[in-house]
């Protein structure tokens, strides 16, 4: 039994709320702990072990990504699709692959720039 779900960096989650239900645990009481299922409130309960049958809490939670999350995603996919189509016309043209030579050129001198600039601060 899944008794709590909690949410983090990126996950939302509608609907949840600690399980939280109480039994005595004394051996003395026997039965407690025990389940059924209530035909008349179509709910599952516990029994407490004092003569009480107390209703299961129950909750629908909904898990999902935070839009932010969908949006990395989304852009990282479109990203993707992007450099698959660069590399085959790469591999199919000249004019594409001297292109991606010389873009990738000009990003190690941006780089290299960058790391300079970082040094001299």
């Amino acid at each position: 039994m899944i008794k709590t779900i909690l949410s983090g960096p990126g996950i939302i989650i509608n609907g949840q709320y600690p399980l939280a239900m109480h039994t005595n645990s004394y051996f003395n009481n026997i039965g407690a702990g025990n389940m059924r299922f209530n035909t008349a409130t179509s709910s599952v309960e516990v029994f407490d072990g004092q003569n009480f049958w107390q209703p299961l809490p129950t909750a629908c939670p909904t898990v999902m990504l935070d839009p932010e999350v969908l949006e990395i995603l989304a852009w990282a996919k479109k990203k993707m699709q992007q450099e698959e189509e660069i590399e085959e016309l790469a591999n199919q043209h000249a004019a594409v692959a001297d292109a991606v030579r010389a873009q990738n050129r000009a990003m190690d001198a941006v780089n290299i720039a960058v790391a300079l600039c970082r040094i001299a601060s």
